[in-house]
């Protein structure tokens, strides 16, 4: 029996979704052979367990017969596993080939006039600040419509025009093809020969999610510091555009960077408000799942899609459903079916190191946080600190060596941080968000009651500022080796911490039970060993 307030894991899904996860990696990451290989073991797995299911007549044992049981269990766990890894290798095999049969593969290293549209903003490069990439699709060459593919346009940071370039937006470009060396599915590196040409503006609902964002932006210059102006919109929707580079380097170094990104509590917190008014007006269950989901589609929309937000928003959006169903919400399968399911969409997040900690830390909070919490509980400490320390520390040092991995240090300061500035996020956050709804109409008096709500955020602002200011200094990073060392020794110590009490008993009767079941075997071997060496001494 699960201890109160600790959740009993449902972990029946997580192995077919780290199955998915497996082959995309080797799909992306590996040459087309090993994808090959990676499916037919597949297959050999999911024939072995249909025909042991076949041969049982896929009929549970009875009741008492607890290991045949778990011989059911575990065949038919190995049927579903191999089952989704067979269809997800195959489904990527047939992207992979697609791609190496795309027309524009065909003009690697010559000159081209392609029609593109962006599907991320673009960035400056931080190894040369002199150029400028950006994630794009690919619609037409040399004037011909060709197959959507993604491609990668890298161009000179001076030209305002690629900076400047929308989401959704199609241009035309002069460009060199470059094949890539034939993993991952991007079709081609495209190096642009000049600015880009618009052809067509974005479609209307990316128009409008920039229109609100720059609505919101240009409210929060007009009431804020330039400070507190650059980080409110980065709180509430993830557009850093405003922010300055000091702050953002405070930020890394004081592990608040998470901050800035839109992820799970960022959705928490606004789907959660949206599902909170539709009760609060009396609206039914349907009626409340409805809000929800809206919410759910038009955030991920406003913010653009990003690894983080696609997990976020298909989490949710299960969570959501689960509701509607008048099911129990459990949080791991809900986990593990966003997983699969943004993998069956997005493959290239299958290597995104960004996707990797977001689902590591939200997992690591559904399974050890609330143990730790209540640890930290019978140990005298009032529940909601608890719940914040534990949440904190389980986040760090679950995710502390893939932050080592992007960055080359990580913060030593982070859990303080982040307990520090808890209080403050929430209330920026759903006030700038009230903030960004009232201003997007555009009209004065809804934007004038917005700029009251944006500088209500202004001390909740500045208490975050200061925090990254006090614990963001060069000191309070080490470098990444052994910050890998001690994040991973850490968890470690956290989970065998948490696991003692419940492992402990079923140890210590596994022990008893071992002694009790070998104890003739220790009563014979001393007369078996006399005999044997009477034996031969008597030879000798």
């Amino acid at each position: 029996m699960a201890a109160e307030g600790v959740p009993v894991l449902d972990l029946r899904l997580a192995c077919p979704a780290a199955a998915c996860w497996s082959v995309t990696w080797i799909g992306l990451e590996h040459s087309r052979s090993a994808l090959t290989v990676t499916i037919l073991v597949a297959i050999g797995l999911l024939v072995s367990g249909v025909l042991a299911g076949v041969a049982r007549g896929w009929q549970p044992p009875s009741r008492g017969r607890w290991f045949g049981m778990r011989t059911w269990f575990g065949t038919s766990l190995v049927v579903a596993t191999a089952g989704l890894a067979f269809g997800t290798g195959v489904a990527l095999l047939v992207r992979a080939d697609r791609v190496d049969a795309h027309p524009l593969r065909q003009l690697d290293g010559g000159s081209v006039a392609v029609v593109l549209s962006a599907t991320e903003d673009p960035r400056v490069s931080g190894a040369n600040p002199d150029l400028v990439w950006v994630r794009a699709r690919v619609h037409a060459a040399d004037g011909r419509t060709v197959t959507p593919a993604d491609v990668l346009v890298f161009a000179s940071s001076q030209s305002d025009k690629w900076l400047g370039l929308r989401v959704g937006e199609r241009v035309r470009a002069l460009v060199t093809v470059r094949v890539p060396d034939g993993r991952g599915l991007v079709v081609a590196a495209l190096t642009a020969r000049g600015p880009p040409t618009q052809i067509s503006e974005a479609p209307g609902y990316l128009r409008l999610a920039e229109t609100v964002r720059s609505r919101f932006r240009e409210l929060c210059a007009t009431a804020l510091g330039h400070r507190k102006a650059g980080l409110l919109p980065g709180l509430v929707v993830g557009d850093t555009s405003a922010g300055e580079a000091t702050v953002d380097e405070q930020f890394r170094r004081a592990g608040l960077t998470h901050l800035l990104a839109v992820s799970g509590a960022n959705f928490a917190l606004i789907v959660g408000m949206a599902v909170l008014l539709a009760g609060v007006i009396g609206g039914s269950v349907r009626l409340t799942v409805g809000a929800g989901l809206l919410a759910t589609v038009g955030f991920a929309v406003l913010v653009q899609l990003s690894p983080s937000v696609i997990r976020a928003a298909a989490m949710g959006g299960i969570g959501l459903l689960a509701m509607a169903a008048s099911r129990r919400r459990a949080a791991m399968p809900a986990l593990a079916a966003a997983v699969v399911v943004a993998l069956l969409v997005w493959p290239g997040l299958a290597v995104d190191v960004g996707f990797a900690m977001s689902v590591a830390a939200t997992a690591a909070l559904i399974a050890v946080s609330p143990r730790l919490r209540d640890r930290l509980v019978d140990r005298g400490m009032p529940r909601g600190i608890a719940d914040a320390v534990a949440m904190a520390t389980v986040a760090y040092l679950v995710t502390a060596p893939l932050v080592a991995a992007i960055s080359g240090q990580i913060s030593v300061t982070a859990v303080i941080a982040n307990l520090l500035v808890a209080p403050a996020v929430p209330v920026a956050t759903l006030l700038g968000a009230a903030a960004m709804l009232l201003a997007a109409p555009g009209v004065p008096v809804l934007s004038a009651a917005a700029a009251v709500l944006v500088a209500a955020c202004a001390p909740a602002l500045w208490w975050i500022l200061t925090v990254a200011r006090w614990l963001g200094g060069p000191w309070a990073t080490i470098p990444a080796a052994p910050a890998s060392l001690l994040g991973i020794g850490g968890a470690v110590l956290v989970v065998g911490a948490v696991r003692h009490r419940r492992t402990g008993p079923h140890l210590a009767r596994l022990r008893r039970d071992a002694t009790a079941a070998s104890a003739p075997w220790r009563q014979r071997l001393p007369d078996r060993a006399r005999r044997l060496a009477g034996r031969l001494r008597r030879r000798a």
